[in-house]
């Protein structure tokens, strides 16, 4: 059954997949027969110490995909049944914040990611960016976004104002901008920047991701749709590079 919902997924979702299938709360339930499975497996899965946001969330997902396929005739536990999903609060890291992490983070490539973050967002696209997606002639950054190429529509676009100019004439003019960042895994950045954050004394609730976040309450201030903004992506075919304040 996990294998029907793994082939589904590709990149850092399916890591946590494969994280979720190994994890200790499924391990009583992952290899059982479906029609043996009752909701008191389920509940045991839910409640168990080391159980945490992933574990609900995919366990739902393997729950769903078995009703879909018909493998199971009735839900183990019905919708009402399943505990709440919390997720821990999560926010747009603000200006005084960013700059409160530059000041403590000695790196120098660690420095330019983080600003390059600010005016882009999405940390995993950027990681991997190499100097053929700057198009200096036009004024353009392009780069991959990974959870968008499953919709056909990979490409982002931004247009390159004078703060991203700035950062992009600092790094380097061939190959990947950040050589030494795109061989670790997305975790290891993650960690490195809340080693900063930490040592900035800037409040829990600020990760890496918070770079996307602050990214789209600015695009909104801008005037950029809502839900163009939490995408974070402009197509070259249609859609619209992110305007000039916001670079």
């Amino acid at each position: 059954m996990s294998d029907a919902v793994q082939h589904t997924y590709e990149g850092s979702t399916k890591a946590r997949w494969e994280k979720f299938i190994r994890s200790e709360p499924v391990q009583g339930v992952i290899e059982k027969k479906l029609v043996q499975t009752t909701s008191s497996d389920f509940l045991a899965v839910l409640n168990h110490p080391e159980a945490g946001v992933s574990t609900n969330v995919f366990l739902r997902i393997l729950h769903n995909r078995a009703l879909d396929l018909g493998w199971i005739v009735q839900p183990v536990i019905a919708k009402k049944g399943w505990p709440k999903i919390r997720y821990g609060h999560r926010r747009g890291i603000t200006r005084e914040e960013h700059e409160d992490i530059l000041a403590v983070t000695k790196r120098r490539d660690y420095r330019d990611f983080f600003e390059l973050l600010w005016e882009t967002g999405p940390q995993t696209d950027i990681a991997s960016l190499t100097a053929d997606y700057i198009d200096w002639p036009n004024r353009r950054l392009y780069y991959e976004r990974a959870k968008l190429e499953s919709r056909g529509q990979g490409r982002a676009c931004l247009a390159i104002g004078s703060r991203l100019e700035s950062i992009l004439k600092r790094l380097p003019a061939n190959g990947f901008l950040f050589p030494n960042l795109v061989t670790l895994r997305e975790g290891v950045r993650a960690w490195h920047f809340c080693k900063k954050r930490r040592l900035a004394g800037v409040e829990e609730g600020v990760v890496l991701h918070s770079y996307r976040y602050a990214w789209a309450e600015r695009a909104c201030v801008a005037g950029m749709p809502e839900r163009e903004a939490m995408a974070n992506q402009r197509t070259p075919g249609g859609g619209r590079a992110a305007p000039e304040p916001v670079l």
